[in-house]
């Protein structure tokens, strides 16, 4: 069976990506909040946004698989949440990863 070709667009968005959360952790304080029309965004939230789509790029571009990356992203992203939330015990890591382990294989094509 034949891999189908790596997207060179994965790679690329995923660097765009990375630079703008490096960007975010550089020159932005983590409680900084944009004013949009009276409505107040922070910046956490459009770090861990960039940062998902950075890690799912880049896991998309090497595993050459769109559903893993989504995966593997989630997780990063889902653990950080729950580091800033304090919720720090190994229970809840395990638990992260055994959730995700059972999604792979309910999703895998393999019957």
């Amino acid at each position: 069976m034949r891999q189908p070709k790596r997207n060179i667009l994965h790679l690329i968005l995923g660097v765009v990506f990375i630079i703008v959360s490096a960007y975010f952790i550089f020159f932005f304080p983590p409680n900084w909040k944009f004013d949009i029309l009276n409505w107040k965004l922070e910046i956490l939230y459009l770090f861990f946004i960039s940062l998902f789509l950075s890690i799912y790029f880049i896991c998309t571009f090497l595993l050459n698989n769109s559903r893993r990356g989504l995966f593997l992203s989630s997780v990063a992203v889902i653990y950080l949440l729950l580091r800033l939330l304090h919720l720090t015990q190994p229970f809840f890591i395990i638990l992260l990863l055994v959730f995700f382990a059972i999604l792979e294989l309910a999703f895998s094509k393999k019957s």
